[in-house]
């Protein structure tokens, strides 16, 4: 249940939907939905112990509480009976993900807690090729999928494995709609360009 304390924390006038700019998410803040009893936490955090609302054991981005203020409620709309000792963001890690390459059999993506942004390099299978780098060698990080729209603060924070590609990513920030985002064209190289090229060489 939600102490006296939470609920004032919450009520705070500086917690309020303002999605379109969160730009420093810190894990001392958190954002309240307008007209609504749902909290959520900036993009790429999700609440701390907050998995005892969650049917599966994860922890949640978004809480939602009764109109009385007096239940938290579980992921489903259920109300809840459980505690959250303090209201506290941190940061979400990506699912480890098995991949095959060729430094190893089978390799396993894990994040490292105490550098959770760094990328790490993937070594393609014999006869292919990374499509951002013309190579065997690529690099892959965890990364958020960003929530640009309003309407999706109800939604829960995504991360998963992505392309390192610092130049893509510079591009994409310009972009402040997610119309923007998707006309932005990021130059990729793709192995089917570079097998025509090999080829018009060779003849």
């Amino acid at each position: 249940m939600p102490t006296e304390e939470q609920i004032a924390e919450i009520n705070d006038p500086s917690k309020t939907n303002t999605l379109n700019t969160i730009t420093d998410p810190t894990t001392s803040t958190y954002y309240k939905a307008t007209g609504q009893n749902t909290i959520r936490c900036p993009e790429g955090y999700v609440f701390q112990d907050s998995y005892v609302f969650s049917p599966n054991g994860e922890d949640l981005s978004i809480l939602e509480y009764t109109l009385d203020g007096n239940h938290w409620k579980n992921s489903d709309g259920t109300q809840s009976n459980q505690e959250l000792s303090s209201i506290t963001c941190v940061k979400k890690f990506c699912d480890p993900q098995g991949i095959v390459n060729s430094d190893k059999e089978f390799d396993v993506l894990v994040q490292d807690p105490d550098h959770p942004d760094q990328y790490q390099d993937i070594v393609c299978n014999d006869g292919h090729i990374f499509d951002t780098t013309n190579t065997k060698m690529g690099r892959v990080k965890c990364a958020i999928i960003p929530i640009i729209e309003n309407e999706e603060f109800s939604q829960e924070n995504k991360v998963a494995w992505m392309v390192y590609n610092p130049t893509a990513e510079n591009m994409c920030a310009l972009n402040t709609t997610k119309d923007d985002c998707e006309l932005e064209e990021i130059p990729y190289i793709y192995q089917l360009n570079l097998m025509k090229y090999i080829v018009m060489k060779n003849h």
